[in-house]
């Protein structure tokens, strides 16, 4: 069996297969990747069609730095500053918006009954004798949660490597433990 050759989409090609799916908000992942192919008359991969991008402003200053190059614009003609991001983004109608990744794995029912119940027990101690002990996660290699889009977007697995750090103190903090 031959490798399979990468095929390289165009920066053109990109574009119109993003713009398909926005405009045609309910496309399957399927039917994008049947029209992209015809279309282009390639084979393109199902991951290349998936595949979520993380858009952040200085992300799309770089982009438009690169066309800007590209095309041969000079500094007296677009000056890539704040400003013309802001107003980029609002012409096109591009806003920050979070990515939402696993939903919630408690209801706000049993979290509120939970609530109570620890209530009920702590009115038995003094405020001294009354610990609380916290594991916090660090997320060092978590991407950012927010994108810049025109309609609301997906999210992907997030990478969950993690160092935890444990926090101790009592209700009137007057210990605290080092973490």
């Amino acid at each position: 069996m031959p490798p399979s050759r990468a095929l390289s989409l165009t920066l053109e090609k990109k574009l119109q297969i993003c713009l398909k799916a926005q405009r045609e908000a309910r496309i399957k992942d399927g039917e994008l990747l049947l029209w992209a192919s015809g279309t282009f008359k390639n084979t393109i991969s199902v991951s290349t069609i998936r595949q979520t991008a993380i858009i952040s402003d200085d992300l799309l200053l770089v982009k438009a730095g690169e066309i800007k190059k590209t095309l041969n614009i000079g500094d007296d003609q677009l000056r890539l500053s704040n400003g013309w991001l802001a107003k980029f983004k609002k012409r096109n109608g591009i806003s920050s918006k979070r990515l939402h990744g696993e939903a919630d794995s408690a209801s706000a029912v049993e979290v509120r009954t939970a609530c109570y119940s620890l209530q009920d027990i702590t009115r038995q101690y003094r405020p001294e004798d009354i610990y609380n002990f916290d594991e916090r996660a660090l997320f060092y290699r978590l991407a950012p949660n927010q994108t810049l889009a025109t309609t609301n977007r997906k999210g992907k697995k997030r990478d969950k490597a993690r160092i935890t750090i444990a926090f101790c103190f009592n209700a009137t903090g007057t210990h605290k433990m080092d973490p």
